[in-house]
């Protein structure tokens, strides 16, 4: 089970109704906030140094990574009777396929174990260290744009060495560092270990995303630089562990609305989206109503890259459209 916590919201197009007629084409708000587009929107990828913890290589397990930097140590953790918290987080080399312990599905030829216990865990953003010594590596340089959306994707599965309560969480985050160096979650979505989600014995990673919505020009956070981090979020051990691999980043583009027409007594409008995005459509009688007040007309999978959209033209004098990413 995963819970997503935002979601993405794009421009208005609106049509509006003077002297019994109906004035197609954008508004003016439309043409501040769009642009017009008969192309696919193609998510933009964000290298992420050492995302596939391939680095450094080891053929058996190691606990040293590069780029990536652990959680600190609690001061109520107990080395002496609970081990080296350094060992919660390391590397290990994924078996030869005749072992029936080979992750089918590894992304290159390593992967990393999180126990789950609390406040386990790793991040990297521009100001964060590794293994190598206190000094930010300033390596992974991607920052949070205004206009933009992110996405980020990540493996996991529930390691079977050692058995895992259910309902123990990971989380999987965006952030930034505020004026205190402080990290500051963004968008952040949870993972919940069931039955349902993870098998018995499963040796394959499950892909889970935090989808982040356009980055405003008033975000405390635009502009600032991007980190992932996860994070082991249960409250008490849970024993176990989770395996997890392949982080991979995106920069999205928010659906943009295209094409305005009136035709046969129908109002509608193309939304150019990446391809494969299931996309749900409102409307509201002012631009600025607060989202409470915008009203759902359905949903639509945008297949190819621009899906069509139209509905009876309205008697009300304006009608507001934006499109949304159903999370």
């Amino acid at each position: 089970m995963q819970t997503n916590k935002l979601c993405r919201f794009t421009a208005l197009i609106t049509h509006q109704r003077f002297s019994g007629l109906f004035l197609t084409g954008f508004a003016v708000l439309f043409f501040l906030h769009c642009v017009i587009s008969s192309g696919q929107l193609q998510a933009a990828p964000i290298d992420v140094p050492n995302a596939s913890f391939e680095s450094p290589q080891t053929d058996f397990v190691d606990t040293r990574l590069d780029f990536w930097q652990k959680t600190p140590k609690p001061a109520w953790w107990d080395e002496n009777s609970y081990g080296p918290w350094d060992q919660l987080v390391g590397s290990f080399a994924n078996v030869a396929p005749e072992d029936p312990r080979h992750i089918d599905n590894c992304h290159g030829n390593q992967a990393i174990w999180v126990f789950a216990n609390p406040g386990v865990g790793l991040f990297q953003d521009y100001e964060s260290s590794d293994w190598s010594g206190p000094n930010p590596r300033h390596a992974f340089d991607a920052r949070f744009g205004v206009g933009k959306g992110y996405e980020l994707t990540v493996g996991v599965f529930v390691g079977v060495a050692y058995p895992m309560a259910e309902g123990a969480t990971l989380e999987l985050s965006l952030y930034y560092r505020n004026a205190s160096g402080n990290r500051v979650t963004v968008a952040a979505t949870v993972i919940t270990n069931s039955p349902a989600t993870f098998q018995p014995d499963m040796h394959h990673l499950i892909d889970f995303k935090v989808n982040m919505g356009p980055v405003a020009s008033g975000d405390p956070w635009a502009g600032q630089h991007i980190g992932i981090a996860i994070t082991s979020t249960v409250s008490q051990m849970a024993g176990g562990y989770w395996v997890v691999d392949n982080v991979r980043l995106y920069e999205v583009s928010p659906p943009v609305l295209a094409g305005s027409v009136k035709t046969n007594g129908l109002f509608g409008f193309n939304i150019v989206s990446e391809p494969g995005r299931e996309l749900e459509i409102l409307s509201a009688n002012e631009a600025d109503a607060p989202l409470s007040q915008w009203v759902s007309l359905g949903t639509a999978t945008n297949l190819t890259g621009t899906v069509f959209f139209s509905e009876p033209l309205s008697t009300q004098r304006q009608r507001f459209y934006r499109a949304r990413e159903v999370p």
